[in-house]
């Protein structure tokens, strides 16, 4: 039995009136309550130099959890 170690899944914040998915990935502010909700499953790391696994996301300088 194998078993996975690395997962890579996204997390979107989706605006009231947004429904599609494009408008959710231009979003460049988050809120109160989806930053809390950030901060509950996990911790923020700079991905610019990054050298442990990133499951494919662009390590250019964004932020991500």
């Amino acid at each position: 039995m194998r078993i996975t170690r690395k997962l890579k899944f996204g997390i979107l914040l989706c605006r009231k009136g947004q429904v599609v998915e494009e408008d959710m990935f231009a979003n460049n502010e988050t809120t109160p309550d989806f930053e809390a909700f950030l901060n509950s499953i996990g911790e923020k790391i700079a991905l610019k130099g990054y050298t442990g696994f990133a499951g494919g996301l662009d390590l250019k300088g964004m932020l991500f959890l």
